[in-house]
């Protein structure tokens, strides 16, 4: 149920929580930096900062000369002892967990191909990750997933996605609550990746930004206003399936034309395999093949994928890009190309410029995203640190 209004409990968690992620996420060291970007005074940052190390999320880390002489400023980091988060992945082929701290450094991660499995396979599979995961630190503040879509996340449930073994409906929060007795967030894999993004790496400074995984479909996550962007039931937009032609290919969903019809990383596989006479995986194909073997098609895709970015960016008018999962593969003057031509197409040009570029972790953005989905409801306010 949504709430209105807050009470002075809810500021002092929503407080925490903000000086948890400038902290976290580098923005802020001393507590004058928390001072100027929070606008409270030095003795509420003060009651903040003694909480959250008498608690052991925070640690003074060390101190530095300050330019007035004979005064020192102390500096603050995230405390080794503070609690981890588990982030899960799950997409077609496989399952990785990753156990983290709230700067996002890893101390554990295993990964599970899976293939034609069913339903209680998957569930087993996600637990067992998890289990290891425990087992190797039992500090955990909670789980987040980070998964294909569609997604209802409010409810923490995979619907119905395509190409997925006939997997329907799966109440992926409700079994990892049951299980762990932790908190669980779940939304989807680029919408987890932009997140992530947005808070430590490539986004940082773009309130209005959108992250495009390239995978066996082509999915999104947006940003705006600083904000996840959603939809009815919590349901993400869908570029994937954003129509380049009226007239073209049919797709799953009904519509014709849809942008993932073309771009995909089956489609560019296929492509690749005929131009160059080889069968390889897709990474392979950009160091084996003479790029003038495969500029053409490349281009091609550039032009395609360019329409559909253009049309969400005309949107929703978003100035940073980011494109993950398979597409951290492109060569940069692809890259280059399609920001070019995105440029090229936006209604706005005259007064913006849209920029291209990769995520900052690279096709690790959507599973440490998941991760991303629970620290991000503490540095929020909506889980609370009280143990």
């Amino acid at each position: 149920m949504q709430r209105f209004g807050r009470n002075a409990y809810d500021n002092k968690i929503m407080n925490r929580g903000k000086v948890l992620e400038l902290i976290a996420t580098g923005r802020c060291r001393t507590r004058n930096d928390l001072v100027r970007s929070m606008g409270l005074t030095k003795m509420a940052i003060s009651n903040i900062v003694t909480e959250l190390l008498e608690k052991d999320f925070l640690t003074e880390e060390e101190k530095t000369p300050s330019k007035k002489a004979g005064r020192r400023s102390t500096v603050l980091a995230i405390s080794p002892k503070a609690p981890k988060v588990i982030g899960l992945l799950l997409v077609r082929e496989r399952v990785e967990v990753v156990l983290c701290d709230s700067c996002l450094n890893v101390s554990f991660r295993k990964s599970v191909l899976i293939n034609q499995i069913t339903d209680q396979d998957l569930i087993q599979i996600m637990f067992t990750l998890v289990e290891e995961a425990l087992a190797f630190d039992s500090n955990v503040m909670g789980i987040g997933v980070s998964c294909m879509g569609p997604v209802d996340s409010e409810k923490g449930v995979l619907t119905e996605p395509p190409y997925f073994y006939g997997i329907r409906n799966l109440p992926i929060a409700k079994l990892l609550e049951t299980r762990f007795s932790l908190p669980v967030r779940v939304n989807q894999d680029n919408v987890s990746g932009a997140l992530e993004e947005y808070l430590y790496g490539n986004g940082k400074g773009h309130e209005n930004m959108m992250l495009v995984g390239l995978e066996r479909g082509v999915g999104c996550g947006i940003i705006q206003h600083g904000q996840i962007r959603d939809g009815f039931r919590s349901f993400k937009p869908e570029i994937g399936h954003v129509s380049i032609d009226v007239k073209g290919r049919r797709c799953v969903c009904g519509n014709r034309g849809c942008l993932e019809m073309y771009i995909n990383s089956e489609e560019m596989k296929k492509q690749f395999e005929k131009i160059c006479g080889i069968k390889e995986e897709l990474a392979d194909y950009y160091s084996i093949c003479h790029e003038s073997q495969f500029s053409e098609m490349m281009e091609d895709m550039m032009e395609k994928l360019s329409s559909g970015i253009s049309t969400t960016i005309n949107l929703f008018n978003l100035d940073l890009v980011l494109i993950g999962y398979d597409g951290v593969l492109l060569p940069e003057k692809y890259l280059n190309l399609l920001q070019e031509k995105i440029n090229e197409k936006i209604f706005y040009s005259d007064s913006m410029r849209v920029i291209v570029r990769k995520p900052y972790y690279g096709a690790d953005a959507q599973l440490l995203g998941g991760a991303c989905n629970i620290i991000h409801a503490v540095f929020n306010g909506e889980l609370g640190i009280d143990s």
